[in-house]
């Protein structure tokens, strides 16, 4: 269950990043094949496909959290300590729609 300081902090992210990160991730996450995957992963993928500003690593992971709270993605494994939280795509659902 979300805890109020959680959806605060998840609130704060969202209006420091733009409808463009959000785009940039789902399609990152839509065009991915490895999985599960990371934070770091979308990172990187952002950076290979050349996207001209790649998201921060926090506005990536509040994205992520919000797919999978969407059930547009599902938590693999929860991360803890320097272990991060891994990703993985549920077949037949799109990321692209809100």
């Amino acid at each position: 269950m979300e805890t109020i300081i959680q959806l605060h902090v998840e609130n704060a992210a969202a209006r420091e990043m733009g409808t463009s990160d959000v785009n940039a991730v789902r399609w990152t996450v839509h065009m991915m094949e490895s999985t599960p995957f990371t934070s770091a992963d979308v990172e990187k993928e952002c950076q290979e496909f050349g996207m001209y500003e790649t998201p921060s690593r926090s506005s990536i992971s509040v994205i992520l959290n919000r797919l999978a709270r969407d059930g547009k993605i599902k938590v693999a494994e929860t991360g803890a300590g320097r272990r991060a939280t891994r990703y993985e795509k549920i077949p037949g659902v799109s990321v692209e729609e809100e």
